[in-house]
């Protein structure tokens, strides 16, 4: 299982949003996005998540809601976890290798 790590946006690319603004890495490669949502947002849905690297994106499984950056980053482990999905890279669209369960 990689180990995430949250990097703020505005230190990777030109367009990070704000400081509350995540690349979500995974053995070094951005993954995914967590970031606080506007801030008129109900409490429990101000946190997004979503896992930016596979293919197909699919609504409520490789994106959501969260009330904390933690609770979001949570949900995006266990959107990940549930793989497989299929990973962009240089070569095309392959099986994600970065987050194939131990029992594969």
């Amino acid at each position: 299982m990689p180990s995430f790590i949250l990097k703020r946006a505005t230190a990777s690319r030109p367009d990070g949003q704000s400081d509350e603004d995540y690349d979500v890495l995974a053995d070094g490669k951005p993954v995914g996005r967590i970031l606080e949502a506007n801030t008129s947002s109900p409490s429990e849905l101000r946190w997004v998540w979503s896992i930016t690297s596979i293919w197909p994106a699919r609504k409520g499984v490789t994106n959501g809601k969260g009330a904390t950056r933690e609770g979001a980053m949570a949900k995006f482990r266990a959107a990940w976890e549930a793989g497989p999905f299929l990973i962009y890279s240089q070569r095309g669209i392959e099986p994600c290798q970065t987050h194939r369960r131990s029992s594969q």
